[in-house]
């Protein structure tokens, strides 16, 4: 029944993703919640069928994917939003030593915060799988992150040229 539902669930996320597809050549495409979503429901639906989860586990692992996904997404969030600013202050001709020394703070503090919070957020998840469940675990998400990455380098090949450093 379980993967019935599953089959469903991305059965609509293909459509989903197809029908932005084409809506992305008449417009900007899908936002970055709508791709981070599917994003979301590919992993789940890998990790039920890869890691052979019990529907309890199943259940908690749901939300403990989620917490783990969303304390990336705050600090990568988080982290643009500083290199943002960081850009802004050495932009202008005079940048104050204190004001970037405050924001290499913030960034360092940023970055100590985000590991603890991800350390908590794999400890959680070892709790809920078993120790063979958890090295599948750690191995299928990297997979996932090396085709996610593959696929992300096909798409801004397509639609940006590579940018300068500046």
């Amino acid at each position: 029944m379980k993967r019935l539902v599953w089959s469903i669930a991305l059965l609509v996320i293909v459509v989903g993703f197809a029908a932005s597809t084409n809506a992305q050549e008449r417009d900007s495409g899908p936002n970055r919640d709508e791709v981070e979503g599917m994003m979301d429901a590919y992993i789940l639906s890998k990790l039920q069928d890869a890691l052979e989860l019990t529907d309890e586990q199943f259940g908690t692992m749901v939300v403990a994917q989620k917490k783990l996904q969303d304390t990336r997404r705050d600090y990568r969030q988080g982290r643009m939003t500083l290199l943002r600013r960081m850009r802004q202050t050495l932009r202008r001709d005079q940048a104050r030593e204190e004001e970037l020394t405050r924001l290499l703070d913030e960034l360092d503090n940023l970055e100590i915060e985000f590991s603890q919070n991800q350390r908590a957020r794999y400890a959680a998840i070892d709790d809920i799988l078993e120790i063979r469940q958890s090295a599948r675990y750690r191995i299928l998400e990297a997979e996932i992150q090396r085709r996610l990455t593959q696929l992300m380098r096909q798409v801004r090949g397509r639609r940006d040229p590579p940018r300068p450093f500046e």
